[in-house]
């Protein structure tokens, strides 16, 4: 027993992703708890986050890992099979995990007779602390290198890191760290706030959420210079959030469609999103070559934020219409 132990290795990364998966299911508990208390129409409650948790883990993590090796085929060998599997230094794909997860909650609350949105909500915020943590977490593997910076003014240690030639280069890991971390303090307020007004997101937190770690992904993805998870010259990380953003839109019209809301107005949300979508990819391949990226990246922000305009205008209008149902069905009842 002595000498198994000595021979484990402990990671840095591996320990920060253990506390990241507990702080991640502490949360998601912690919010299935106060929703099934505060609202007892709330089809979701601990036990299910638990089994969710229990499938989401090792199913999230196959498929990110599926899709990390993939794309970086040419490092691989099914003669080293233990290489394929092993993920103490890294290289998981956020995507995979984020779509194997959702796959393996779908299923148990399918199973189980809760509502997979609900759940989802319940994950959200832990969900985004996980991926804050996971990114900050890049700096023991040496992941997350951007670009050279090309204006001095953001050569500074919290935007840029030092290469071994001494050229500094952006810290994307930490620009996606902190931007998943402001995230969670976004849907961690706004879910403990739907939670006391008794409002039920019924998913759209979840889908709002991913939503917008998706149109900041585009450009953080474009300031990596690596090359994992690449087909050719496309980045799967960065053409995933540009399908999601479009898929995310779409389903937000059919919504507005369903219950006749803005009426033939809603034309120009498609036109957006894919006109912006074309803006994006066209900035990506201008990126290549560029004296200053920067103004490329800038661009991309706000064609990416374009993208995401859409689905943010369709979960506000669909509030007002909710709230004014509310109240029209209230008059009713006080003029009986």
């Amino acid at each position: 027993m002595k000498s198994l132990l000595s021979s484990l290795t402990v990671y840095p990364y591996g320990v920060v992703a253990a506390f990241a998966l507990i702080a991640f299911l502490g949360i998601s508990i912690y919010f299935a708890y106060l929703m099934k208390q505060e609202n007892k129409r709330i089809r979701t409650d601990v036990c299910t986050v638990i089994k969710g948790f229990a499938a989401g883990l090792p199913i999230g993590l196959i498929l990110s890992r599926l899709i990390w090796v993939v794309g970086n085929y040419y490092d691989y060998s099914l003669k080293e099979p233990l290489e394929i599997i092993s993920i103490s230094l890294g290289g998981l794909s956020m995507w995979g995990f984020i779509l194997g997860f959702w796959l393996a909650c779908t299923l148990v609350t399918r199973l189980s007779g809760a509502s997979s949105a609900h759940t989802m909500d319940a994950f959200t915020p832990g969900f985004m602390l996980f991926i804050a943590i996971m990114r900050f977490a890049e700096v023991f593997t040496g992941q997350g290198i951007g670009r050279i910076v090309s204006y001095d003014f953001l050569s500074t240690p919290l935007t840029a890191v030092y290469d071994t030639y001494h050229e500094a280069r952006f810290a994307v890991f930490q620009f996606e760290g902190v931007y998943a971390l402001i995230l969670f303090f976004i849907v961690f307020f706004a879910l403990k706030k739907c939670i006391k007004s008794h409002s039920n997101p019924g998913g759209d937190l979840w889908r709002l959420a991913v939503g917008a770690y998706a149109f900041l992904q585009i450009v953080f993805e474009s300031m990596r210079d690596d090359d994992f998870i690449r087909f050719g010259f496309v980045r799967v990380s960065q053409a995933i959030s540009i399908l999601f953003l479009i898929i995310l839109a779409f389903y937000f019209i059919v919504r507005l469609k369903k219950k006749h809301i803005l009426g033939a107005n809603v034309l120009w949300m498609p036109v957006l999103n894919l006109a912006a979508a074309a803006l994006v990819i066209y900035e990506e391949f201008q990126v290549d070559g560029a004296i200053h990226a920067e103004i490329n990246y800038l661009i991309m922000f706000i064609g990416s934020l374009l993208m995401y305009a859409p689905s943010l205008y369709a979960v506000t209008a669909l509030s007002r219409h909710k709230k004014a149902k509310q109240r029209r069905l209230k008059a009713g009842k006080r003029r009986r």
